[in-house]
């Protein structure tokens, strides 16, 4: 958020080294892999079922399916990662302007809605999940309540990865290609300091 130092910010961060900063690391890492694999998969699978499609006039009967559940657990498990970031949603230029007092009070607030949030996923995800464990779906033939799993499961993660923002900092996001790019185009201009 800007100016406003959050809780885990005036530590090493995530180049910390105590045992917590290495779990911490690892957790999220972990996270990234996952989604990462799961993205991939989801890309893979339809690619393949379109070609065969277009190519063979035929496609694979669970394919559809499978993409389908994947991109919600991809969904889920990807709001996890962006907590671990704190990329979500934010207008710190609002908050920044704050007073002090009133900025710890909204950050304080926005903590404990999201700590409300996640308990909310975890609670009503398990009682969907348990709802549809009879309910197979169509082509897999799986427990649909084992994909609505990912609801209560990310809920917790994301409240873990919300204490480890707090403890160790958030997780250094690579930045887009744009970004880098605008940046790199800046430093040219820049010419120590003679701007034209």
């Amino acid at each position: 958020m800007g100016g406003q130092a959050l809780p885990g910010d005036s530590r090493h961060g995530w180049h910390g080294t105590s045992p917590g900063h290495r779990i911490w690391r690892a957790f999220v890492r972990a996270q990234c892999v996952v989604t990462g694999a799961l993205f991939v998969w989801i890309v893979g699978v339809t690619f393949v079922n379109v070609s065969m499609r277009y190519v063979f006039t035929r496609s694979i009967v669970w394919a559809d399916e499978a993409a389908r559940l994947s991109f919600i657990v991809f969904s889920f498990l990807g709001a996890a990662v962006a907590v671990a970031a704190r990329s979500h949603l934010a207008i710190p230029a609002f908050v920044e302007r704050l007073p002090n007092k009133a900025r710890t009070a909204v950050v304080v607030a926005s903590a404990m809605a999201a700590i409300a949030l996640f308990g909310l996923l975890v609670i009503g995800g398990w009682r969907q999940a348990s709802v549809n464990l009879a309910q197979a779906s169509p082509a897999l033939r799986i427990p649909i309540g084992y994909v609505y799993m990912a609801i209560p499961i990310s809920g917790l993660i994301m409240l873990m990865n919300l204490v480890g923002t707090w403890l160790y900092g958030p997780y250094p996001l690579p930045k887009p290609a744009e970004e880098i790019a605008a940046e790199e185009i800046a430093a040219e201009d820049f010419d120590g300091g003679a701007v034209f």
